[in-house]
């Protein structure tokens, strides 16, 4: 039932709220019975004609009852249902006197009763109104009798008594009835209002969490809802809510433009960002609250075309792997073989250029062989967290000598200075090693001048952990920017164009965002974007 101890406990609130109301009924009521009998006479000749002292006590009487019983609903003191019986009881016990003082059942005064138990049945259960009509139908008769018995009252007074009881129980039921199905109707639409609101909650959450990017732009231009990853494949700056979408993403405000102006139903375009990324968006009309609007679905196409890559490496890494395996042995035999030449003593310059050729190649292709099966046995990232400013100074002081760099040559600026990340330590450090390498060998600058610049501290849109490492280098030409993650695409005829490939790999196990940015004032910059918070 709707008014079980669950329910009831769900809205203490507005139950109390409502008990405050029938108690100022109840006060306005009893204190305009005062006024009207004792500052108007004429009233007299309809109040308190039969028995004009019992009116006046009982009313006053009655009055201070309702000032009590309002001070006690407002302390919430005793409980709720004992205050609403008392209030009732209070009601049918002064009532009926007052009825009898005023001449009996045809005084009319009886319908007070009506009203106040239409009122209080709508407060407690059926049967306590069933009981408490029966109560009222009772002294109604009861009062009629003694009048016809003891002052004379006709005879016909018991037909109305009897109709007055039967309107008494027909209040208490269609009032009780109505208060089930309200309550009912109440508990329904709190029921449905609770799962929309987890549906609302679960959609939201489904939203955010897309890997694809999702925006909403109504018919004048503004920006209404973009999820995360809306923001982070446009890389929008923070902006209000509601805000225009020109100001926002102007690249995405131009291929909107170019969407409503093209005629042949085309419903979606690519985008070419700076970098290495290639958009492409959706577009969708749908109804919005105030007006039409715009649905984009917007998709790394670079990334797509990075998974089906990865998925061909996948399967041509199993092949390689034990192919590389094979070729191994001999590789080293062949290396061994060239050393042996080399230390020996008959032979001339030409032929010792022509053992150090076959030494450095076999190096290289051993080097390619280990890459190869470095990517064949990746594990699984062992996640930590750790402190960046610190975690970086020990790893670049410890391997600062095999790097090439001195302690002027590198710089640690990490801001907020207790900025914290979550990644595998060993795979993090190969992944910075690696990307400080590249710069010392393919700078262009000579050691005495080279800097590196491990910058770091929480993205703007996202308040995600990021690191920047930055050199004064001669930058990477625009013409191969979108090569360099490629796997075996190298710029040195003594590289295996395996390492930012690999970099990029280990960065997808701790679930970082790698990306070149060209930095405006030359150089370059890999900045990695940490998507799991500490």
């Amino acid at each position: 039932m709707p008014n079980t101890t669950a329910e009831r406990a769900r809205h203490p609130g507005r139950r109390w709220r409502l008990l405050t109301l029938l108690a100022t009924y109840r006060v306005l009521l009893g204190a305009l019975l005062v006024l009207v009998y004792f500052f108007y006479p004429d009233s007299h000749a309809y109040f308190g004609q039969r028995a004009p002292l019992l009116f006046a006590l009982v009313s006053l009487g009655y009055f201070a009852s309702t000032v009590i019983a309002a001070l006690l609903a407002a302390l919430r003191r005793p409980a709720f249902h004992h205050q609403v019986y008392l209030m009732l009881f209070a009601d049918i016990t002064a009532t009926v006197p007052l009825m009898h003082a005023s001449g009996g059942i045809g005084s009319g005064i009886g319908m007070l009763l009506l009203i106040s138990l239409a009122i209080s049945t709508t407060l407690i259960d059926t049967r306590a109104a069933l009981t408490f009509a029966a109560l009222a139908a009772v002294s109604v008769l009861a009062e009629q009798l003694y009048s016809a018995l003891y002052l004379g009252a006709p005879t016909g007074g018991y037909v109305q008594a009897g109709l007055f009881g039967i309107a008494l129980f027909a209040i208490a039921v269609l009032a009780s009835n109505l208060s089930q199905r309200l309550k009912s109707s109440e508990s329904l639409a709190h029921q449905r209002g609770a799962e929309v609101a987890r549906l609302s909650e679960l959609n939201n959450y489904i939203i955010q969490h897309m890997q694809a990017g999702l925006a909403v732009v109504d018919d004048n231009g503004v920006l209404r809802m973009a999820n995360q990853a809306a923001w982070q494949l446009l890389d929008m700056p923070v902006a209000p809510p509601r805000a225009p979408l020109e100001a926002v993403s102007p690249a995405l405000a131009r291929a909107l433009n170019r969407w409503r102006e093209q005629q042949d139903g085309i419903d979606n375009l690519d985008v070419d960002l700076p970098g290495e990324r290639k958009l492409n968006l959706q577009f969708t009309r749908i109804g919005l609250a105030e007006h039409h609007g715009i649905m984009l679905l917007i998709k790394d196409v670079g990334e797509v075309n990075r998974q089906a890559t990865r998925m061909k490496l996948a399967s041509l890494g199993k092949l390689t792997a034990s192919i590389a395996h094979e070729i191994r042995n001999p590789l080293g035999a062949i290396g061994h073989a060239a050393q042996l030449l080399e230390e020996s003593p008959e032979l001339n310059a030409a032929d010792q250029r022509l053992t150090r050729i076959i030494h450095d190649n076999t190096e290289r292709v051993n080097r390619v062989i280990e890459d190869v099966l470095g990517l064949s046995r990746r594990t699984q990232a062992a996640f930590e967290k750790l402190d960046l400013a610190s975690w970086l100074n020990k790893l670049i002081t410890d391997n600062q000598a095999s790097l090439g760099l001195t302690d002027a040559r590198w710089r640690v600026a990490i801001n907020p200075p207790d900025t914290r990340v979550i990644a595998d330590p060993s795979q993090l450090a190969q992944i910075v090693l690696n990307i400080v390498r590249n710069a010392v060998v393919h700078g262009g600058q000579p050691m005495t001048s080279l800097k590196v610049t491990l910058s770091g501290g929480l993205s703007r849109e996202s308040n995600n952990p990021l690191l920047d490492i930055i050199d004064n280098g001669n930058g990477i030409p625009p013409d191969t920017v979108d090569r360099i993650f490629e796997p075996f695409f190298t710029t040195r005829n003594s590289g295996t164009g395996l390492g930012l490939y690999i970099v990029r790999e280990l960065a997808e196990l701790n679930d970082i965002d790698l990306r070149y940015v060209p930095p405006p004032t030359g150089g370059s910059c890999f900045r990695l974007t940490f998507k799991a918070r500490p």
